[in-house]
């Protein structure tokens, strides 16, 4: 699935490595976050709010390159 822009391409696949390190960056901050706060969460709480901090990450992502594109 790549969108053509100008002569450029972009391909999902590209980004997938980018995806994964902020992915890893995101639990740590979280794992940290809670134990500041001396929170304790499990396994499947810690995926669900990395998973949704990182669509948000991707989202914002996504809209500075529609913006830069357009």
């Amino acid at each position: 699935a790549s969108n053509q822009y100008g002569g450029q391409s972009i391909s999902l696949t590209h980004l997938a490595p980018f995806v994964q390190v902020s992915r890893e960056k995101i639990r740590r901050q979280l794992q940290e976050e809670m134990q500041e706060v001396g929170a304790e969460i499990t396994e499947e709480q810690l995926s669900n709010m990395v998973e949704k901090r990182l669509r948000d990450e991707i989202r914002r992502g996504v809209q500075t390159i529609q913006y830069q594109v357009v």
